[in-house]
Parts: C-alpha cells; sequence; structure tokens
C-alpha cells in the first residue's frame, strides 16, 4: 500500500512501515515508484496478516469500539 500522509488513521493502517509507505510530496511518491520499478523495494506478502489487520478499521469493529465507550460513560 502506498497512500499520502494525511488527516486521519492511515499511519495505523500502515503500521510502522509494515504494510506500505507513507509519501508526503510528489518527490516522495516518485523515489518510491522507482524502488519499486526496479525491485529495490519490495512490501511483505503476508495477504492474510494485512486482512486480518484492516478488519481493526472496519465499520462494525469502529461500531463495537463507540458503543463500549458510550455505555461506559
Amino acid at each position: 500500500m502506498i497512500a499520502s500522509q494525511s488527516h486521519g488513521g492511515i499511519n495505523e493502517i500502515i503500521k510502522n512501515k509494515n504494510f506500505g509507505l507513507i509519501y508526503n510530496n510528489d518527490y516522495e511518491l516518485e523515489i518510491i515508484l522507482k524502488k519499486i520499478i526496479y525491485k529495490k523495494l519490495k512490501f511483505k506478502k503476508n495477504k492474510t496478516l494485512f486482512k486480518n489487520h484492516l478488519k481493526n478499521f472496519s465499520e462494525q469493529n469502529n461500531v463495537k469500539k463507540y458503543t463500549n465507550l458510550f455505555c461506559n460513560i
């Protein structure tokens, strides 16, 4: 996954470069893409681990977290 730095949970989703990279500008994106094209950069290929990680950010999981939060207030 390659994503631009933005407000929100992208840093949590990428999880310290374990599941992709974040770029801040066009120059950084160009560098990342060149590294991928010339096979100097590879991402971890554990799709199961990545899919399980993404489940933490599902709508169902967020509803559950907020419901628990409001019930405990």
